[in-house]
């Protein structure tokens, strides 16, 4: 289970990760209805933009983009963005302009804005590696999201949020090896034959070995009734066990000669 990724110095081609493909940001509208941001100006208004990965902003009509405030919160980062209003000679229609919203590594995504005074314009800005490495994340499933997450660092080796969610991933991928098991155990016997086993568990196969050998085979703790089957080659004969893992949770299996000198495999009773 456990799978560390080794955090290194440096950038990996995007195109190479990617193939020709530049990955891309999707951007939409926010609702601002409500909303009221107190240091506006007369003449002036806020463009908020939600965003999952951290983003730089350029204008064509504004020598810098004022990000009046930035903050992050339940993984999203909020940036306030604070333009003049520029008015044509009719004072009644505004000028447009082009907000140019980029993130390192995506390519770059172009916003038209017709800014109105105090009407404030609210933007959702998604990549979706990042979305999809956050959602497996929260449902649990950290060896899926840990993918995920190394594309983004492949990307962008700097991004402390993707580090601590690598590190995160890991540490609860080794938890799991310390969850609950079920056991099933046999010690084997050295004769002549060496038939091979395979184990069943609900007719899902969790482990094999051989009868010199014999195995030592854990699975996951699924507590219940339920049929183990254990199916030899050779001249053992297979069999079905009912068992009971809410009571038991180690199983060991001997095996004896009846009477024609073959053995009998047997679950041993605690």
């Amino acid at each position: 289970m456990k799978r560390i990724l080794l955090l290194y110095i440096g950038f990996v081609s995007v195109t190479a990760m990617f193939g020709q493909e530049i990955p891309q940001l999707k951007v939409s509208d926010r609702d601002m209805t409500g909303v009221i941001f107190r240091y506006v100006g007369e003449n002036e208004t806020v463009v908020e933009v939600k965003s999952n990965v951290m983003l730089e902003f350029e204008s064509t009509m504004d020598k810098k983009v004022n990000v009046h405030n930035t903050y992050e919160k339940n993984g999203f980062y909020y940036y306030e963005l604070l333009f003049p209003v520029y008015y044509k000679k009719d004072s009644v229609t505004t000028l447009e302009r082009k907000l140019e919203i980029s993130s390192f590594g995506f390519d770059t995504f172009t916003q038209l804005l017709n800014l109105k005074s105090r009407v404030y314009v609210g933007l959702l800005v998604i990549n979706d590696t990042k979305r999809i490495a956050d959602e497996l994340y929260e449902a649990g499933k950290f060896a899926e999201a840990l993918k995920e997450y190394e594309k983004l660092y492949r990307i962008n080796p700097n991004y402390e949020y993707v580090k601590n969610r690598i590190n995160q991933c890991n540490i609860e991928m080794n938890k799991e090896d310390t969850y609950p098991k079920l056991n099933f155990i046999f010690k084997g016997i050295v004769e002549k034959i060496n038939p091979d086993v395979k184990l069943y568990f609900d007719n899902q196969l969790i482990g094999q070995g051989n009868f010199n050998e014999g195995f030592n085979i854990k699975c996951p703790d699924v507590q219940g009734k339920h049929e183990l089957r254990v199916v030899w080659s050779g001249n053992i004969s297979s069999k079905s066990f009912k068992i009971n893992t809410t009571q038991q949770k180690a199983f060991e299996f001997s095996c004896e000669k009846d009477g024609f000198g073959r053995y009998i495999c047997y679950l041993l009773k605690k």
